[in-house]
């Protein structure tokens, strides 16, 4: 991949990427990783059932270090259960919301799960964890998962051998609530813009990026259909030529 530009050059990406392909069951039922006022609470679901090392980490990058232990796969099997149970509940129709937690950690996601929204929060909660330490708990990058569904997830989980840890409920103030931390996500969401605005800066006229990154807070993602749109895809006409 390259992009290029008058005066030079931009070679990306600079690491190994590998693509994958899985199989979708069904395309209406598709979970998005976006947090809503009526979707229920949020669940913490752990794959990896490892510490919350920081090695490796985003955050260990950011304090110049790159740490002794990492976050690895403890049991395999349990692993795999843990998903086929996830899948078990989206095909039910019992998850409203769900993010991965990779990079960036716990917090990332749960972030990302309220930027797309203009008052969506999460007060959260995570005395059901073993670990105490914060900055563990938020920026280990350890495999795992956030849901968010109207249905008690810990209960049902529980029944395949598998823990669902309830650690948040949504509110409408636009913040992480973490103790007595308030963490705004319209700040966050201008600092998780600021790396793209740094590229836009170069790619297209600058007025216009610096307006993108001012409006990026004022500007939900809103899509309007026509009233006889049924989504049903269009029968095209067949022509047929004499010879």
């Amino acid at each position: 991949m390259k992009q290029k530009y008058p005066n030079y050059d931009v070679l990306s990406p600079g690491t190994v990427i590998i693509s994958a392909a899985g199989q979708c069951s069904n395309l209406k039922n598709i979970i998005k990783p976006v947090a809503t006022f009526k979707g229920g609470d949020f669940f913490y679901i752990d794959f990896a059932q490892d510490e919350f090392y920081l090695g490796g980490s985003s955050f260990a990058q950011s304090q110049e270090c790159i740490g002794n232990d990492t976050p690895g796969v403890m049991n395999a099997v349990y692993f795999k259960r843990a998903f086929n149970t996830v899948q078990d509940h989206i095909n039910a129709g019992k998850i409203s919301a769900g993010h991965d937690i990779g990079s960036g950690g716990l917090i990332a996601s749960l972030l990302e799960l309220c930027f797309p929204s203009l008052d969506i929060g999460i007060d959260l909660e995570f005395s059901c964890l073993e670990e105490t330490d914060l900055v563990k708990i938020l920026f280990s990058e350890k495999v795992g998962i956030i849901l968010q569904s109207n249905f008690d997830l810990t209960s049902s989980f529980s029944k395949n051998g598998v823990k669902a840890l309830k650690i948040g409920v949504v509110n409408q103030n636009s913040l992480l609530k973490i103790g007595n931390n308030n963490i705004s996500i319209n700040e966050m969401r201008k600092e998780w813009m600021k790396t793209s605005t740094q590229f836009e800066l170069k790619q297209t006229n600058v007025e216009l990026a610096l307006l993108r990154l001012n409006n990026v807070i004022k500007q939900p993602l809103k899509f309007k259909f026509p009233s006889k749109f049924s989504g049903k895809k269009p029968i095209q006409k067949t022509k047929r030529l004499n010879a």
